[in-house]
């Protein structure tokens, strides 16, 4: 992983770049978000998003991870004071890794289930 200040342009045409973006929330605002900006100029290919931080449970570092392609611009902040933002770094490799996957890890995330219960999907558990 190549650690960060300002991102030199990637060599996209090698493929997709992995990004990683630390927040100490304690130094953060209320309701912290990354937006993820791709360049306007390409509407066909704006896969701007914006991932707004859960206030975590613990203290410590809350991780996001997420894939940017072609045109990517920059990361954009929202209720980043002074210390809310501690580390950006991308991987240096990709390829080992044959999916993705966008992800948000909480301070203690190693301690919490492995899974996400989708109680607006799931009926009243079976009682016999």
């Amino acid at each position: 992983m190549s650690s960060a200040g300002a991102f030199p342009d990637p060599p996209f045409s090698a493929g997709p770049q992995y990004l990683e973006v630390d927040l100490d929330q304690a130094a953060c605002g209320p309701k912290p978000s990354i937006t993820f900006r791709y360049d306007p100029a390409f509407p066909a290919f704006d896969l701007t998003r914006t991932v707004t931080v859960a206030r975590a449970r613990a203290a410590g570092t809350t991780r996001v991870f997420l894939a940017v392609y072609d045109h990517f611009k920059g990361l954009e902040f929202s209720s980043a004071t002074p210390g809310c933002v501690t580390r950006m770094a991308r991987f240096d490799d990709v390829k080992p890794f044959r999916l993705l996957l966008g992800a948000t890890l909480p301070p203690g995330w190693e301690t919490l289930p492995l899974h996400q219960r989708l109680a607006d999907w799931e009926g009243i558990p079976f009682q016999p």
